[in-house]
């Protein structure tokens, strides 16, 4: 599973969480996306337009690494992962998620936000984590303290993650991503103002070179 997790790390250290409500958005904002450099995507399960975006996005994008996240249910998972994603992103962890994802062959980033979720995933043989929701929980501050006994593991934030906080998230030793909506947020897929996207994935592509 982690070998997925490797691959996005040579893709970008951003990972691009869109929510869809109209299919027929989800080629040009990834292309925007892509002409700004962010080429690690995830489209939330939230809406069915995110769901049947995946596949159409794959034929299109053979080299980016896609993700769907939301996921919740361990008969979701095992239905999604077959459709073309390199990850699964869920909110949470449990036993049923976790033997789900092994179940299905596919990598997951399971969402945590105590010790006791973290050793869950240690024991499934883990070692990355989506820390979530990150600045409700507390940011940097709170992600430190935690993972102070893990040394062994890797997060990736998100939840409020921002231009400004983005490098103080990735210039802790134990985070090599961020993800957020901010990069392609929902009221500008609304208004299909695609060069805005184009412009919010160079700024942080540029901040990240700082």
């Amino acid at each position: 599973m982690q070998h997925t997790i490797s691959t996005l790390l040579e893709h970008s250290p951003i990972i691009a969480v869109i929510t869809l409500d109209d299919v027929n958005h989800a080629i040009p904002v990834v292309s925007a996306l892509v002409e700004g450099g962010v080429t690690a995507i995830e489209f939330t399960s939230r809406t069915p337009a995110g769901i049947a975006a995946i596949p159409i996005v794959r034929e299109t994008f053979s080299d980016i690494f896609l993700a769907l996240g939301s996921i919740s249910h361990a008969s979701d998972l095992l239905k999604f992962s077959k459709i073309g994603v390199d990850l699964i992103v869920t909110p949470g962890l449990s036993h049923t998620l976790l033997d789900a994802a092994k179940t299905a062959k596919v990598s997951i980033l399971p969402g945590i936000s105590t010790a006791s979720d973290i050793i869950l995933g240690l024991e499934y043989g883990l070692r990355y984590f989506k820390f979530f929701p990150a600045e409700a929980l507390g940011g940097i501050h709170y992600l430190k303290a935690l993972s102070q006994p893990f040394t062994q593991c890797r997060f990736c934030p998100t939840g409020g993650i921002s231009p400004l906080s983005m490098n103080d998230y990735l210039n802790m030793d134990q985070v090599d991503i961020v993800a957020g909506t901010w990069l392609a947020p929902n009221d500008i897929i609304q208004v299909q103002q695609w060069h805005k996207i184009t412009e919010n994935a160079v700024q942080a592509v540029q901040i990240l070179k700082r």
